[in-house]
């Protein structure tokens, strides 16, 4: 069975993969946000959730940062590659390369 029966493409999958990190991220967020008290425990929150994220990543074999790893990969015809991918909504903000 091969991941190309449910994508399209490398681009596709990287994409999906890319998706599905930062909607974890996200939600090691939200859980952080929620126990925030005041302004500063909001933004303390950002930096909890990078923290909780190293800590998934290693748990289950940190293999560099996906995000980096990922931007490696473009083919030639890739529109990533030539920045003309158009970011899906939450792509890019709050992705500084930890360990995802």
């Amino acid at each position: 069975m091969s991941l190309y029966n449910n994508f399209s493409s490398k681009a596709e999958l990287v994409m999906a993969y890319l998706d599905a990190r930062t909607e974890e991220w996200l939600s090691l967020y939200r859980r952080r946000l929620e126990g925030a008290q005041d302004g500063r425990g909001g933004v303390m929150a950002v930096f909890d959730a990078y923290a909780d994220h190293a800590a998934f990543a290693y748990e289950h074999g940190f293999r560099g940062c996906g995000r980096l790893n990922a931007a490696a990969e473009p083919h030639a015809g890739d529109d990533r590659r030539a920045g003309r991918g158009a970011p899906a909504q939450g792509r890019g903000r709050g992705s500084a390369c930890r360990a995802s």
